[in-house]
């Protein structure tokens, strides 16, 4: 059996801990949310990811919209890199998005850092007479 010393046994609980932080921070949770607005109507949207090594673990994205009650909205999502010219995931919807009401898909993609991926959200509100839209980018560093 090994024999540590008080101060030996010290520096390696902090060495430890200290390892166990690093670690943590390396796949740091993180969410981040926009919104854009038009004709009246508002959408707003989050992703959620995980930061890593090289690039960020994309696990869901939700959206929301407001002030409208209509049940014919339309919504595209993008998971995209390198200026658009990437197309890691997309989404969308059919004639049949309520508002009012959240809704969160599963992405489950890994996009590289030097891609400086982003998403994209856009929507068409559902309205009488001419149907507003509009877009937003949720860039992921």
């Amino acid at each position: 059996m090994l024999r540590f010393g008080k101060r030996a046994a010290i520096v390696l609980v902090f060495a430890l801990l200290a390892a166990s932080m690093t670690m943590a921070a390396a796949h740091a949770s993180v969410s981040k949310r926009d919104q854009c607005s038009a004709g009246g109507d508002t959408m707003f949207g989050t992703v959620y990811y995980t930061l890593q090594s090289g690039g960020a673990w994309v696990d869901s994205v939700s959206f929301t919209i407001q002030d409208n009650l209509r049940d014919q909205n339309n919504v595209y999502l993008r998971l995209r890199g390198n200026g658009g010219s990437t197309t890691y995931w997309a989404w969308t919807s059919g004639d049949n998005i309520n508002g009012e009401h959240t809704y969160h898909y599963p992405v489950n993609e890994f996009v590289p850092r030097d891609a400086n991926p982003y998403m994209k959200f856009h929507v068409t509100f559902d309205q009488d007479g001419s149907d507003p839209s509009c877009q937003f980018y949720v860039p992921l560093y």
